[in-house]
């Protein structure tokens, strides 16, 4: 079986040794639980030039091991499956994501998805319209209230309609609130209508809408603080950094939750909005 055929509608996460990748995994396997999905675990080996190392071999599968063990522990209903790989991480993660419902990775800097790769790479599959990248940097935190609360967070316009699904979405399969930060400033024409899209399209669906300047990576990184996940818009201009990409950037580097990137394009009434 290709890398593809193994990847096809399951949730993914790439794994290494860095402390984070078993918080991923742990996620991971929740999401899949969620979505009714199997969990594929990968981890991409560097290409070497001397040889098998049979002590770097046997490190590899004790890691795919016990992540996959983990995972099951968590969600014993799930259907966990491991992949190794070798050559470049970047390359076949975006190879992964022509077919994978999901791409989650741990962000720790250093990691398979440190701020350089993250740029990099995000990029290239809001370009190309693949499958949806979550990033988790801190342990996500196991709720034992029963309330969930979500974020979801958007710089233009052009992210808005598939910030505001997908969050709906994880919002439905958390059974979650969900919030929408608008700046306290500008136009609010669009407010009411995309509140009215999601009434008709999710009736159960609580939600919130919280004067949190979106521009800011500040605002919205004390407003994860009690949130399960953010929902952010990603979107380059060419080869210009744009607002989008800055806030990506830096909730990387210090969200408390984990934060999920969509990349599908939306048809419907937002995107006449």
């Amino acid at each position: 079986m290709d890398t593809i055929e193994a990847a096809r509608d399951a949730v993914v996460v790439g794994v290494d040794d860095t402390s984070l990748s078993r918080s991923a995994v742990l996620w991971a396997a929740e999401e899949a639980r969620l979505r009714r999905l199997h969990l594929l675990i990968v981890h991409v080996a560097a290409k070497g030039g001397e040889g098998p190392d049979r002590d770097k071999a046997l490190t590899r599968e004790l890691l795919l091991n016990g992540c996959a063990e983990a995972a099951s522990r968590r969600e014993p209903t799930v259907i966990v499956g491991t992949l190794l790989l070798h050559g470049d991480a970047g390359e076949w993660l975006l190879d992964i994501t022509r077919s994978a419902a999901m791409l989650v990775v741990g962000s720790e800097p250093g990691g398979p998805l440190s701020r350089r790769r993250f740029d990099g790479l995000t990029q290239r599959l809001t370009s190309r319209g693949l499958c949806d990248v979550v990033t988790v940097s801190r342990t996500p935190k196991i709720d034992k209230t029963g309330l969930t609360q979500i974020l979801a967070a958007w710089t233009n316009e052009a992210d808005r309609a598939r910030v505001l699904l997908a969050g709906a979405e994880e919002a439905l399969l958390r059974k979650a609130g969900l919030t929408l930060a608008l700046p306290s400033s500008g136009s609010r024409d669009f407010v009411a209508r995309d509140l009215a899209h999601l009434a008709s399209r999710f009736p159960r669906l609580q939600v919130i809408v919280d004067q949190i300047d979106p521009m800011s990576v500040a605002a919205v990184g004390n407003a994860l603080t009690g949130c399960h996940l953010a929902v952010v818009g990603y979107r380059r201009n060419g080869s210009t950094k744009s607002k989008a990409a800055d806030l990506a950037d830096g909730l990387v580097r210090q969200a408390t939750c984990p934060l999920l990137f969509p990349v599908d394009d939306v048809d419907g009434p937002w995107r006449a909005a």
